[in-house]
């Protein structure tokens, strides 16, 4: 994607944000849930002789699951961009996140 396509993009997510069109799902997570699978992806990666954790997270998290798993999932399949727009609603969300969290 060019520089200014990115650009394009960003705008009109920030456009629909302001009307309300995304929500930021990562707040429907559970941190707690999320921190322990986190920690076992690892752990679970070396029993199953992975080199790496993407390789597990590909294999067994179900791509039809939902909540905690499809963030794990989505955090090792897709771009720093596709995950701020899923799950934070744009830049935007991603800074209001990281600044009440």
């Amino acid at each position: 994607m060019f520089e200014w396509e990115m650009q394009e993009s960003l705008t009109r997510c920030r456009i629909m944000m302001s009307k309300g069109v995304f929500e930021i799902k990562v707040k429907e997570l559970n941190l707690e849930v999320l921190g322990a699978m986190m920690l076992k992806v690892a752990p679970i990666s070396k029993q199953l002789n992975h080199k790496w954790p993407k390789s597990t997270m590909e294999a067994y998290i179900d791509p039809d699951s939902a909540g905690e798993a499809e963030f794990i999932r989505d955090l090792f399949q897709l771009t720093t961009d596709e995950i701020v727009e899923k799950w934070y609603g744009g830049m935007d969300g991603a800074a209001k996140f990281i600044h009440h969290v």
